[in-house]
């Protein structure tokens, strides 16, 4: 969520609420001022602070969320100037155990391997761009798919958590790719290639935003390549037991 007290940069009465969707009680677990304080940049209070992508861990007792901010709050020609900077947090649904899990600039589409690992696209000192993956445990990031998985997409483990399956924006023939990559031996299938017209770019492109059925036999995708905005499904189960 973002706030609109725009005089205010750095509020303690806004930030990370879980809402309990029964009682509609909502409860602060991290507020901004809590989440700015760690490894604080001069440029978090210059302009608008916020966060975006909350995803429970996949036991529900951890939840993630990304910290963004711009160093300068400047609008021209009805848009916000300057790109701004991101950092990824954990924290309890408690709100105890903060933690500041990639703190280098950069931090794009993610999902979590189990209850303590996070793969995301990110960048880091020693390796750059790449897909990493973040333990909670003892605070370290691999490097996955190196050389294969060379650009950013929407990531997601399929249930038996042997797969990865990704996507990525439109190349410079407007095709998106659809991926699947096994990381214990280096695998790659490639599921097919999606046509997305130049004229469907920025707010009105569609990604394909692949997810898993949770048997793990389909993905599901979204796709302009007919014309329209559709929701395909792919079948997917003999392609991996033809790769065990």
């Amino acid at each position: 969520m973002a706030y609109t007290d725009t005089d205010n940069k750095i509020p303690e009465d806004e930030g990370v609420f879980l809402l309990n969707l029964e009682t509609a009680q909502r409860t602060l677990l991290h507020s901004f001022k809590q989440i700015s304080s760690v490894n604080f940049q001069e440029g978090m209070n210059g302009g608008l602070n916020w966060v975006n992508h909350l995803l429970f861990n996949t036991d529900g007792t951890r939840l993630i969320f990304l910290h963004r901010w711009r160093e300068q709050h400047i609008w021209k020609d009805g848009k916000l100037q300057g790109r701004w900077k991101t950092r990824m947090f954990t924290v309890g649904t408690n709100g105890k155990n903060p933690t500041l899990i990639a703190d280098h600039g950069m931090v794009s589409h993610f999902i979590w391997r189990n209850p303590t690992e996070i793969l995301a696209w990110s960048t880091e000192p020693e390796t750059g761009n790449r897909f990493h993956l973040y333990s909670e445990d003892n605070d370290t990031a691999t490097v996955i798919g190196e050389g294969i998985l060379t650009r950013d997409g929407h990531c997601t483990y399929s249930p038996d958590g042997e797969w990865i399956l990704t996507d990525t924006y439109p190349d410079k023939n407007s095709m998106q790719q659809l991926m699947l990559y096994r990381p214990s031996d280096g695998k790659l299938i490639k599921l097919g290639e999606f046509y997305q017209s130049k004229s469907h770019r920025g707010e009105f492109r569609c990604d394909l935003h692949p997810r898993w059925s949770r048997d793990g036999k389909t993905v599901c995708i979204d796709s302009l390549h007919s014309g329209t905005r559709q929701m395909y499904i792919l079948d997917v189960s003999n392609i991996i037991a033809e790769a065990q």
